[in-house]
């Protein structure tokens, strides 16, 4: 798992305005929080089991740790500190996703913290991200996913003007410009000017069904790839092997 190189700064002397409501919480309760604004502000981090996992492995507690739990799922949202959605995942499931609110980005400027744009809020600013919100949650999971590989991950990379790929994941000198899709579109000629690009194509979708139906119609044009789905990058994390970010390839279309 790839983890952000942080280090959390002091508590404050003296809290600023933005954050007054924090004065009647306890000491060390307010230290988590401020640590789970800091790192929602300089990691662009969306995925809060990512936020929940980098934050216990920096500062060392057992993983599943419920305090951490309760910094973004309670304290942060309930200060108003940043904005939370939990949609529908995969199936019954239900993934939480945080960026900052104007009150969370007006408290770290007062802080002297640096605010980066957070992978949400790049979705949401340059990709349609609220439009598309099904497409939106694909590629932030995936991107968490791929980082757990130890995979790096870069949304929306500037390619050229004909080429706008949803996100290029790398490893050592391998580097893979990759497409989310929710299912297959008949999208072939796009498939043939990514291939044309990098020699094959690599596709991420929701479910084995929608994958399935995204490599058929990469076959049926003789495009060779890479096909991978969350459903199977969520359940296979925890024997040996696993760590495989693509389900599935083939040389010949």
């Amino acid at each position: 798992m790839l983890i952000p190189d942080v280090s959390f700064p002091p508590m404050p002397a003296s809290l600023p305005p933005s954050l007054q409501a924090l004065q009647s919480i306890r000491r060390d309760r307010r230290e988590r929080i401020l640590q789970g604004l800091y790192l929602l502000a300089i990691t662009g981090l969306s995925v809060g089991q990512e936020l929940r996992a980098v934050m216990e492995i920096i500062l060392g507690v057992s993983p599943g740790s419920l305090s951490i739990q309760q910094v973004f799922h309670t304290d942060l949202p309930v200060l108003g500190l940043v904005v939370k959605e939990t949609p529908y995942f995969i199936r019954s499931s239900r993934l939480a996703l945080f960026r900052l609110s104007d009150l969370g980005r007006q408290a770290c400027l007062e802080l002297g913290w640096p605010v980066v744009e957070s992978e949400w809020d790049r979705l949401i600013h340059s990709h349609e991200g609220l439009l598309y919100p099904r497409h939106t949650l694909g590629l932030l999971a995936f991107c968490w996913q791929a980082r757990l590989r130890d995979w790096r991950t870069e949304l929306l990379p500037q390619v050229n003007a004909s080429l706008e790929p949803d996100m290029l994941v790398s490893k050592g000198n391998v580097k893979i410009y990759a497409e989310f899709e929710i299912r297959a579109h008949e999208k072939r000629s796009k498939w043939k000017k990514i291939s044309r690009f990098q020699d094959f194509v690599a596709l991420a979708s929701f479910t084995p069904k929608a994958r399935y139906g995204l490599v058929q119609e990469c076959r049926g044009s003789h495009i060779a790839g890479y096909a991978t789905d969350l459903q199977n990058l969520m359940q296979n994390t925890s024997y040996p092997g696993a760590l495989a970010l693509w389900v599935e390839s083939w040389i010949h279309g």
